[in-house]
């Protein structure tokens, strides 16, 4: 949300009038919709398919197929499966903010916020001091949150919104670059709300926006019409098959009585006077038509959401590793955004803890340029290719850099020097096989017998 500053000076003093909060608020409760409708789609809820039938008794199937879960669970688990590295200089000490992050798993934070801006383009995540004075930090649905920036060039972030209702009850935080402001209301006109304030020592607004993308869309949400009417074609699909099953019989020339119509039951058999004749009353399947149409849809949906289909013909176990990354480009690509965006939340975060360490620890400030943000995106790849391409390249490039483009090694540094010790003890236990085998022993034995 976008504000002029210059017309509520009192933000600067870390003071948010009610009248200007609650029509804040008012406006996100509009975006709920769409979060709840995405919500909807993730979770199967039966009311996403708008099928109706003409007669109120006819078989209506509801069929849903799982694709906003596939597609969110895909593209969050290979954006973020495992530990996001920090890189700096040696004479520069990261260490109190990553012993931090290690305290809390900072990782479950990342996973839950991936995970939720795949799902409706955007999330929030609130860094915040416990009761022990320690910086946490919690990923936060869009529904209770919004971040409130400036107009001019900068959007600077003035002023972070979070709130939830709990028993009729709402409790309202919004926080500055130094303060705290919360309590609770029994309505969102926040008539009678008066907030208590609190100091905070994190230097900026502790509410950040995660995104998405640029335009905040999730992964699904652009095919949702696709997946509507995939639905639509399999839950008819469907209703046709068990109609086809039930289908009416029709006799022409005979009539069946109660015991006979027990016995076709019974035995599946019938037998009919002369010249009369039965049939079923059956609508024509027209199963090519229908498999060719959902799988121009299913291809659609991967193609649009540039999420793969994993389960495609095309992607077997010998592909090279050429024909792999060509078939992911749009995936990789849609990554690759995901990580320019998720770069600045993580930016953001480490600025937020190095303030707050600063003063209950302190610790130096970093300049956050100073720090290489290193993440590591999982895509199937061909390893013995990038083994044969390793042994190619082996003493013109350095090791770690070689090991680095191996999927199954997570951190090349420890990898290389873990292949250096070995080595190392390799090389000592030849020699001590050597010298325990008396060959070195004899021959110089040898060689002081001649000299005599």
């Amino acid at each position: 949300m976008i504000i002029d500053i210059d017309e509520v000076p009192e933000i600067k003093k870390g003071k948010i009038p009610n009248k200007l909060l609650a029509e804040l608020i008012d406006e996100h409760q509009k975006t709920l919709s769409k979060y709840n409708k995405l919500d909807k789609y993730f979770f199967n809820d039966e009311s996403i398919v708008e099928k109706q039938r003409l007669l109120k008794d006819s078989l209506n199937n509801i069929i849903i197929a799982s694709y906003p879960r596939y597609i969110t669970i895909l593209n969050s688990g290979c954006f973020m499966s495992s530990e996001i590295n920090y890189n700096v200089n040696e004479e520069i000490d990261i260490e109190p903010v990553l012993n931090e992050y290690k305290k809390q798993t900072i990782l479950k934070t990342d996973k839950s916020n991936v995970r939720k801006e795949s799902k409706y383009g955007r999330c929030y995540e609130l860094t915040y001091a416990n009761n022990n004075s320690e910086p946490k930090t919690k990923s936060i649905s869009p529904k209770n949150a919004f971040v409130v920036k400036s107009n001019n060039l900068d959007e600077k972030e003035l002023f972070g919104v979070y709130y939830f209702e709990t028993n009729g009850i709402y409790t309202i935080y919004t926080f500055t670059d130094k303060y705290i402001n919360y309590g609770t209301c029994k309505s969102l006109s926040l008539q009678q709300y008066n907030p208590k304030k609190e100091k905070h020592y994190f230097g900026e607004v502790p509410l950040i926006e995660v995104m998405n993308n640029e335009e905040c869309i999730g992964d699904y949400e652009s095919v949702i019409s696709l997946i509507n009417a995939y639905n639509i074609i399999t839950s008819n699909d469907v209703d046709n098959i068990e109609e086809f099953v039930d289908a009416i019989l029709l006799l022409f020339g005979a009539n069946l009585d109660y015991e006979q119509k027990k016995l076709l039951k019974e035995t599946r058999g019938l037998e009919l006077p002369e010249n009369a004749k039965a049939e079923y009353l059956t609508k024509v399947l027209d199963e090519v038509g229908i498999n060719a149409a959902l799988d121009r849809l299913r291809k659609d949906i991967h193609k649009f959401s540039f999420t793969p289909d994993m389960g495609d013909e095309n992607f077997a176990g010998n592909s090279s590793g050429v024909a792999l990354d060509y078939k992911l480009l749009p995936f990789i690509i849609s990554l690759k955004d995901k990580e320019a965006f998720y770069k600045e939340t993580l930016k953001k975060r480490f600025k937020l803890y190095n303030n707050f360490l600063s003063v209950k620890q302190n610790m130096p400030i970093i300049p956050i340029e100073e720090i290489e943000i290193k993440m590591t995106l999982t895509f199937p790849k061909n390893d013995l290719e990038i083994a044969q391409m390793i042994s190619y390249l082996s003493g013109n490039v350095t090791n770690q850099t070689l090991i680095s483009n191996l999927s199954f090694i997570e951190d090349a540094i420890e990898e290389d020097e873990l292949v250096k010790t070995e080595n190392q003890e390799k090389m000592k236990q030849s020699q001590l096989a050597m010298y325990s085998s008396g060959g070195f022993d004899d021959n110089h034995n040898n060689e002081d017998s001649t000299n005599e």
